[in-house]
């Protein structure tokens, strides 16, 4: 009778390992994708950043241009 009771827990044991085994190895496996969805976000961020640069970049020198044109408008209207 107690070996039986033994067996049986022994069976109850290793039944809770290999369920706790199944689900660290679907955590290990959700984890590695997460992580390679935040490097992938990661990636995307800083080519936006540096889209975003870009187009400063590009503002400020069309700023400057029309400023440029600005100035020289009126100069030209003021020596009329």
């Amino acid at each position: 009778m107690f070996v039986e009771r033994d067996d049986l827990l022994i069976k109850s044991t290793d039944l809770n390992i290999d369920d706790l085994q199944r689900q660290l190895a679907k955590q290990k496996a959700e984890n590695e994708g997460q992580k390679i969805e935040l490097e992938k976000l990661r990636r995307a961020l800083l080519e936006r950043d540096a889209i975003i640069e870009q187009q400063d970049q590009r503002l400020l020198v069309e700023h400057d241009t029309q400023a440029v044109q600005t100035v020289r408008h009126l100069l030209l209207s003021f020596y009329r």
